[in-house]
């Protein structure tokens, strides 16, 4: 069994028809399971012709930053736009790199993907000086314009509903006592806002306890990762019960360790992760892996969004401020959710309204 499950593990760890809804007639609880009856995104411009577009991807083997880069790629080639993707690797000092050289590319927008745009606000600055327009995905830790930054919108889901979604998995466990540890990433502002909110929802629970809140890098080497997850269940032990991570990466880390380690109760801790979605994570809800649930971004989504939000910023248009709803991903609702590409695809009709907004010829 031992030997079978650790296969399921390593394959779950491997990384990478349609009805039109009147939104506003459902609650928002009817988002929470079923993107069906999502509302859409507001009808923006014409499509501006001929652009040339920059992704610069902190790490594109992170799900999520891959996962909007698909996005981009389908929503680039209906728009007629070109697109550059580079991948810095998880490498901030390859960003700054690849902003500079950026300045030398008579580009006419940037997608800045996974990074805080803070940090590279010298580099960002010469370019939107040059008259290079600049949108982000999880470039901070709210949607829309990042104030004081020549980020003109940033597309995010909401991190507070996240995160409340993931810790409500946990509270739901009533009939036993909680330890849960918590897994983050202080690169990112948007990832210390959830794991601040778990935290502080987890002490208002009654039978839940935080054992701890790991730091632990996403771009981290594979074996330092896992072996700071075996000194925790050495730590712990069957104190541990929940995982909330603000990543699916980290269980791409915690799988085969579980799997293989020299004691049973690492198959029992419930693993949820608040963002954002990964081929792997899909593989492992879907498969009985390890991982309960996944919170994702509508990734695909996101990436049409971050084309429309140029678009609207080369008809000198305001941002949209559309907000995607929350979903949350298991075993009930995957089949229906996640396409045949083990991609979550939200089922209400956004490429046709975008398509429709654009009035590209085919």
């Amino acid at each position: 069994m031992r030997a079978t499950s650790y296969l399921m593990f390593l394959i779950g760890a491997i990384f990478i028809a349609f009805v039109p809804v009147q939104a506003q007639e459902s609650p928002l609880n009817d988002y929470k399971n079923s993107s069906q009856a999502w509302p859409l995104p507001p009808v923006g411009p014409k499509a501006v012709t001929t652009k040339t577009i920059l992704y610069v991807a902190t790490d594109l083997t992170n799900g999520g930053i891959l996962g909007v880069a698909e996005g981009l790629e389908e929503a680039a080639k209906e728009i007629r736009w070109q697109l550059i993707v580079s991948d810095a690797g998880g490498d901030n000092s390859k960003i700054a790199i690849i902003l500079k050289n950026a300045i030398n590319q008579n580009l006419d927008g940037i997608i800045i993907g996974g990074f805080n745009s803070s940090k590279f606000a010298v580099e960002l600055q010469a370019l939107a000086d040059k008259n290079v327009k600049i949108v982000g995905w999880h470039s901070g830790g709210t949607s829309g314009p990042l104030k004081d930054s020549p980020v003109l919108t940033n597309i995010t889901t909401d991190p507070d509903q996240v995160a409340q979604y993931s810790v409500d998995e946990v509270k739901g466990d009533s009939a036993k006592a909680a330890g849960v540890i918590i897994f983050t990433d202080s690169h990112y502002e948007i990832a210390l806002k959830k794991s601040a909110f778990m935290e502080k929802a987890i002490r208002q629970c009654s039978h839940c306890e935080t054992l701890e809140i790991i730091d632990l890098d996403l771009s981290e080497e594979t074996s330092i990762a896992q072996k700071r997850i075996k000194q925790l269940l050495d730590k712990y032990g069957s104190q541990w019960t929940h995982s909330l991570a603000i990543n699916d990466r980290y269980f791409d880390f915690a799988a085969p360790v579980f799997a293989t380690y020299e004691k049973d109760f690492p198959m029992l801790i419930k693993n949820i992760s608040a963002g954002d979605g990964s081929y792997s994570a899909y593989l492992r809800i879907k498969y009985g892996g390890l991982q309960y649930a996944t919170i994702p971004e509508p990734l695909l989504l996101q990436g049409w969004q971050l084309i429309d939000e140029l678009n609207r910023l080369f008809n000198d248009k305001p941002p949209s401020n559309y907000v995607s709803p929350t979903i949350i991903i298991t075993e009930e609702n995957i089949l229906k959710e996640v396409n045949k590409n083990n991609l979550f695809d939200p089922l209400n009709l956004y490429r046709k309204t975008y398509m429709n907004s654009w009035k590209v010829d085919n």
